[in-house]
């Protein structure tokens, strides 16, 4: 029997548990299409949103609202899982309310699913280290604590 990478795996559920610092998160393969419609949701679900002021103009807010929005349609739609994380020295349990908190306030966090998503290579690669029983090890990329 041939081997080879099997169609199936290409679809929108191919999910991976990828490193990341001390913790590992399970990250669900987001195609160019999905993208592209999770940003037309995004565009669509910050228009009926309710918007407010506080001392900014209307045209902050809005890209301030727009993006955050986005931001939690993103993470909901690539995080599925979490192990590792905490915050306070206790353990972080995985909610979509942990995960927009922290894809609109932890960059690094951010920039690791939104590339870890869209990178089918890079969770080709884990999913191979992992099967093979040779994951890289984190390097000394630093805690994984959020206070």
């Amino acid at each position: 029997m041939a081997k080879g990478v099997e169609v199936g795996l290409l679809a929108d559920e191919y999910e991976v548990w990828m490193s990341f610092k001390d913790a590992s998160m399970l990250i669900r393969y987001l195609p160019h299409a999905r993208r592209e419609q999770l940003t037309a949701e995004s565009i669509e679900r910050a228009k009926v949103g309710e918007k407010t002021v506080d001392g900014k103009s209307v045209a902050e807010v809005e890209e301030t609202y727009n993006i955050n929005v986005f931001l939690e349609d993103y993470g909901r739609a690539a995080v599925r899982g979490w192990k590792g994380f905490t915050k306070n020295g206790e353990p972080l349990p995985f909610s979509h309310e942990a995960c927009d908190e922290m894809m609109k306030y932890w960059i690094e966090f951010r920039d690791f699913v939104v590339q870890s998503a869209r990178s089918f290579d890079a969770m080709f690669m884990e999913e191979e280290r992992a099967r093979l029983g040779n994951s890289l090890p984190t390097s000394g990329q630093g805690s994984t604590s959020r206070t």
